[in-house]
């Protein structure tokens, strides 16, 4: 008998930012607070980067503006620029 839980399957519309966010630091095992910091080191923009990226590129439900808000970018071509860069990781 397999006891295994299934993995939750979630559409792509029900995530929220601040569940992205969680998820992209638990996934590299630091607090959402460290990725929201003002921090310039490059570990702490790529994951900002990829925050972005998940954000917008793959969730596609919320404004750039509004993705920004939360990591504490002022501007909407923050938020593009990581988009479009992402994929140099």
């Amino acid at each position: 008998m397999n006891t295994t839980k299934p993995i939750p399957v979630f559409r792509k519309s029900e995530l929220t930012l601040e569940e992205i966010l969680q998820d992209v630091a638990d996934t590299f095992k630091i607090t959402p607070e460290d990725i929201k910091s003002k921090c310039k080191t490059t570990d702490y923009v790529a994951l900002r980067k990829i925050y972005c990226y998940v954000s917008k590129a793959v969730v596609r439900r919320y404004s750039l503006m509004r993705i920004g808000a939360l990591v504490g970018y002022k501007e909407h071509s923050a938020v593009l620029h990581q988009v479009r860069t992402a994929t140099d990781y």
